[in-house]
């Protein structure tokens, strides 16, 4: 466990300066009779103006100072000035609310206005909130900017006052000045007017906000990660300094300790460092949780910095978006396209959220990090324990998160309360250092629930009752029952979180409106208002699309409201709605990722027909809709065939678009439908369209098990791109037609193919495909009873693959090892290098390789008569198929289960009925999916 150290700069006095890139509102009247009116403007007026800021990068923060000022200061006589330097803080914003109390009059005002703001002194007779107001607008200090005059009156709160005198005064002067009283009658009005009053102010704000065209996205992210997040100065120092001894970086903690900002902030020192005036700055793009843009960054070139989550955890539109700021054309392998990519990067990448590259439909791609040789540096973070000291054994650097010191929970507590222009006290620090809370992202959400207590009287038992919750989970199920409290909100409540977490990349506020309406009309925008404004900290907001924030929210929506079902419900409301308009850009990119999660038959056969949809999807994201297309056999083999027919006979009403072409054939191919498609397409279609033909044929042919026709596709693609000469493609689509000479059983065209792929891999200096390729000869050697050849060239790969630090090819290489000394008649020898391979397997956490390998060394211990060893093997490997969801692998050691009762006369018993009947039953979904 790292050892706990103070990594915090001192919040406790920030200079104005800290707040440039913040609007900040001061929030003046009197306390006790405008406890509604505040309450009112938290919850209602100030989320919207947030929500416009963080669009434009901006944060947005009220300042209210119900309590905040500490006991010690208060003492000392120094509330006066504290509002007065607050007011200063937040030039321009400023909103005043008066009504029927005068407010509190400073008996020593006089003395402390004389020596800190002389302009006041001759109103020393006067109430502190009519000071704030004067300082803001009637006599603001000599140099000061103007306040924008926000203020508001209750007129029928005035005339009932026992103060009116004072306050008809004020009013008076005010108006002389020509300031506009804007009355109001509720609290509720009061929002709505401050609301619209607000945005308008600080629209020139946002309209000058540089480089609105572009990252928009990114921006808000960073200031939602950077302004709310913590900061710790000492810890960006120290990841600096590693990185330049390292050039692989793997940050680990758990879940909510501060990776994803420290990693922000790296990126952000160096963007800063990189775009001073003396040095040139190249904007590129990045790529972050919620967005892209490429900066200036260490002395070896650019910084990119890249979010999984941004993506929802998808590898092949992480690699789209790459490729394509970076001028790389990509294709449908994600790991092909990231190695071309960061081979020739010559910066530092930084890659958050390792964890949320799960995407179980679009492919899983991670395992390219373990295999990096790269130009650039690499940083990556996890929360899984595991896949970092997987890494680390691979040359990563480790760099542990630690834990949170007593000191810094304050100083991390500061750096968000003064935002509000709160502090917390001595009592209160104490407080803090005495707490177990160790998880910045809890003290993050303790701070926000801390803002919006209205009375000080509150302050201590709240936060002592914060601090006793043992994670963010727990906090967020405070939150979720406080919300779904009053007026009968539960229901509502728990379906737009659930409607939040089923969406691919969420919902924007008139799809939940739409979604959760009755009888076809939307949702009273005021009714889903009180269950988002509250939650409005916890979600992103990219551009008007709203998702859960925080994976510890997600985790509480599920346990409350999920209760161990799925998704499938919320996501069946989705694709409902998203069907009835499908031709938009949200429905385009919702659509196909709910409907293949889903395995809706119904809604894949409605989408695989309508070609204005695919050609629609093709241009927004070509990798989803492929992968998408792809994914239509698994569905229901029923829909399939009809799809297929419709996408066949779709090419013939398509001769002009050549897109539209492809996307036909896409569909046609991908379900095995006819051939004939492709000649009546290829004759429309020319250069890079006639290339995508033939490739989605292939894929198609593949799919269906017609592998002598994919061969002879794949080898016509081949002298295509020879033509072009695209040495990668052409290496690529090589390797692709060994593969599928192995399913022929032509085992020697295959060995020559690989070869040649191996050759072209080296020559364009991609070495990881080149030793892949190689190790792909070596088994091809072993289909040709050439044992020797292929023990001697897995073992010159295994060496070159450990030179590289190459992990996975050097187990695939003692693998294979392994199965040529099986094969070559040396099964005690094979056990020995399967049972290393299998231990390599365990510790990277592949559980399909783990199960191919303990299938292999079963078949080394039948070779030995072992068939209890043999069994207890196939057991693990059934295990660990399932776990890792490989239908193949448990298959085949169902089978050689069966096989081995079968040899020893035992095909009668009960036990082999029920083997027997668990390999028919998994062979019959495998094939019907």
């Amino acid at each position: 466990m790292p050892k706990s150290i103070s990594t915090m700069t001192d919040f406790r006095r920030v200079a104005p300066e800290r707040f440039t890139s913040n609007i900040r509102v001061f929030l003046s009247s009197t306390f006790r009779d405008m406890q509604a009116e505040r309450a009112m403007l938290l919850a209602q007026a100030f989320p919207p103006v947030r929500q416009l800021c963080a669009r434009a990068g901006l944060g947005f923060h009220e300042v209210d100072l119900r309590w905040g000022v500490t006991a010690q200061e208060a003492e000392a006589g120094e509330v006066l000035r504290i509002c007065l330097d607050e007011i200063d803080a937040c030039r321009p914003y400023f909103l005043a609310t008066i009504g029927g109390r005068y407010g509190w009059i400073d008996p020593d005002a006089e003395r402390r206005l004389s020596a800190s703001f002389p302009h006041l002194a001759r109103y020393a007779d006067r109430s502190v909130t009519e000071l704030e107001i004067r300082h803001a607008l009637l006599d603001r200090p000599d140099g000061a900017q103007n306040c924008t005059p926000l203020v508001y009156v209750r007129e029928d709160a005035v005339a009932a006052s026992a103060d009116e005198p004072s306050i008809r005064r004020l009013l008076a002067d005010l108006a002389a000045t020509g300031i506009p009283l804007r009355p109001y009658v509720t609290p509720d009005d009061l929002a709505a007017q401050v609301s619209a009053d607000l945005a308008a102010a600080i629209a020139p704000v946002l309209e000058a906000a540089p480089d609105r065209s572009t990252a928009v996205d990114q921006r808000a992210f960073e200031a939602m990660l950077l302004a709310t997040g913590f900061q710790r100065d000492l810890l960006v120092d120290q990841l600096r300094g590693k990185l330049l001894r390292n050039r692989k970086i793997v940050v680990v903690g758990p879940s909510g300790c501060g990776k994803s900002t420290l990693l922000a902030a790296l990126a952000r020192i160096e963007r800063v460092r990189r775009s001073a005036p003396d040095r040139q700055s190249r904007n590129l793009g990045l790529l972050a949780r919620i967005g892209s843009l490429f900066s200036r960054g260490t002395d070896d070139g650019p910084v990119l910095f890249a979010s999984l989550a941004a993506m929802s955890g998808s590898w092949q539109r992480l690699s789209l978006e790459l490729c394509g700021t970076a001028g790389i054309e990509a294709t449908a392998d994600p790991v092909a396209d990231f190695d071309r990519l960061l081979s020739e990067f010559k910066g530092t990448v930084v890659i958050d959220d390792l964890d949320a590259g799960q995407d179980l439909i679009f492919g899983q791609a991670q395992a390219w990090l373990r295999n990096a040789d790269w130009q650039a540096k690499l940083v990556v973070s996890t929360s899984d324990r595991a896949l970092a000291d997987n890494l680390a054994a691979q040359n990563f650097a480790l760099f542990e998160m630690p834990r949170v010191a007593p000191v810094d929970r304050s100083a991390m507590m500061e750096s968000i309360l003064i935002t509000f222009g709160k502090r917390l006290d001595e009592k209160q620090q104490e407080m803090v250092h005495g707490a177990a809370v160790e998880s910045p992202a809890l003290l993050r959400i303790i701070c926000e629930e801390m803002r919006h207590l209205g009375l000080f009287e509150e302050v201590d038992s709240t936060l002592r009752e914060l601090l006793s919750l043992e994670n963010e989970s727990r906090a967020f199920e405070v939150i979720l029952a406080r919300l779904e409290s009053g007026n009968d909100r539960a229901e509502m409540v728990s379906r737009t979180l659930l409607l939040l977490s089923a969406a691919r990349s969420g919902l924007t506020e008139r799809e939940l409106q739409d979604i959760l309406g009755v009888a076809g009309k939307p949702l009273p925008m005021m009714r889903l208002s009180a269950i988002l404004l509250p939650l409005r900290p916890y979600l992103l907001d990219r551009r008007g699309v709203l998702s859960i924030a925080y994976p510890s929210l997600e985790a509480a929506v599920g346990a409350r409201y999920r209760r161990g079902r799925d998704a499938s419900h919320e996501r069946s409301e989705l694709i409902s709605h998203f069907l009835s308009n499908r031709l938009t850009p949200r429905s385009i990119d919702e659509l196909p990722w709910l409907i293949a999660m889903n395995r809706d038959a119904a809604a894949a056969q409605t989408l695989a027909g309508d070609m204005s949809f695919l050609a629609a999807a093709m241009e927004r994201d070509s990798v989803a809709c492929r992968a998408f297309l792809r994914s239509l056999p698994r569905l229901s083999l029923a829909a399939a065939n009809s799809a297929a027919a419709r996408a066949v006979a779709a090419v013939a009403d398509v001769a002009s678009g050549d897109e539209m072409i492809a996307v036909a054939l896409q569909a046609a191919t991908a379900l095995g439908a006819a051939v004939e498609a492709v000649s009546m397409a290829m004759s429309r279609a020319s250069g890079s369209q006639s290339a995508a033909l033939l490739d989605a044929l292939a894929d198609g042919l593949t799919a269906s098990g017609r592998s002598a026709e994919a061969l002879s596709v794949l080898q016509r693609l081949r002298r295509q791109f020879d033509g072009a000469n695209d040495a990668a493609r052409i290496a690529s689509v090589t390797e692709r037609a060994g593969a599928v000479a192995q399913q022929t059983g032509d085992a020697e065209l295959a060995r020559a193919l690989f070869m040649e792929a191996a050759s072209a891999h080296q020559s364009h200096g991609n070495r990881w495909a080149a030793s892949r390729a190689r190790a792909s000869v070596g088994t091809a050697l072993i289909d040709l009873g050439r044992y020797r050849e292929a023990d001697e060239l897995f073992a010159e790969v295994e060496i070159e693959a450990r030179r590289r630090h190459d992990y996975d090819v050097t187990s695939l290489a003692i693998g294979g090892r392994g199965i040529a000394q099986r094969f070559a008649g040396r099964p005690r020898k094979a056990i020995e290098l399967l049972k290393e391979e299998a231990r390599r397997w365990r510790l990277s956490g592949n559980g399909s390789r783990l199960a191919n390998s303990m299938i292999n060394q079963a078949q080394c211990a039948i070779d030995l008569d072992d068939f209890d060893g043999a069994d207890a093997l196939l057991e693990m490997a059934i295990a660990e198929a399932r776990s890792g969801r490989d239908e193949r692998m448990e298959l085949a050691a169902l089978d050689l289960r069966v096989e081995i009762l079968q040899r020893l006369g035992l095909d009668k018993g009960a036990r082999f009925r029920k083997l027997a009947a668990e390999r028919d039953a998994l062979k019959a979904a495998s094939e019907t999916r």
